[in-house]
């Protein structure tokens, strides 16, 4: 289903309700938008189709989430992919982006939280090889941390909460969630899974 814009997004997932509203709202951000019930379908259609944003569910039958994101980058190398999961947690968020992934969302999720995902992440990297972080180096964010919310940034992206890093590092929790949002301001995150981002782009850079 088009609208006229240049800008294509294509959701692939087997919840029929999860398609619609998605599909919806990225018709509203003015992407032409088309659908697939899975990723064998997707794949199928693949070469014939302009590249776009890929928005990707985890866990779908017979073919899933992993093995379409591995199979569709090889083709559309740089095309941002925004895993999407009902069951998200933030190992397979990390998993998703050190595979490849641009982001990862958790459903439900809604329009403003969709549109944040667009203009930082989307949009940027359908328009620019250098990515939706262009602005500055990942690098050189996370090198300008102190010592201290460098090593709790590397403990965020292992996975763990902010009361398992207070008593691992001997200080309170609510030392933790200052130092959380003092990192979170100084690498211009919009979100938990933006930091994450920048944190494996700076592994990369």
């Amino acid at each position: 289903m088009g609208n006229g814009a240049d800008e294509w997004a294509y959701v692939i997932d087997d919840n029929c309700l999860v398609r619609g509203s998605l599909e919806d709202m990225l018709l509203h951000l003015k992407f032409n938008t088309q659908c697939f019930t899975s990723g064998a379908e997707f794949l199928s259609e693949q070469k014939k189709l302009r590249p776009g944003v890929v928005f990707l569910d985890v866990r779908m039958p017979e073919l899933d989430g992993w093995s379409v994101l591995d199979r569709l980058l090889s083709l559309w190398t740089h095309a941002p992919v925004v895993m999407i999961s009902g069951h998200g947690d933030v190992p397979m968020a990390v998993n998703a982006m050190r595979s490849g992934a641009s982001y990862f969302l958790e459903k439900p999720f809604g329009p403003d939280e969709l549109s944040m995902v667009i203009e930082t992440v989307a949009r940027p990297m359908l328009h620019s090889a250098a990515g939706s972080i262009a602005r500055f180096s990942a690098k050189d964010a996370v090198a300008s941390l102190t010592k201290r919310e460098a090593e709790i940034l590397k403990h965020l992206v292992d996975g763990h909460q902010n009361r398992a890093i207070a008593q691992m590092l001997g200080i309170s929790p609510r030392t933790v969630e200052v130092h959380r949002a003092r990192i979170m301001m100084r690498l211009r995150a919009s979100s938990f899974a933006h930091l994450v981002r920048i944190a494996i782009m700076a592994e990369n850079d």
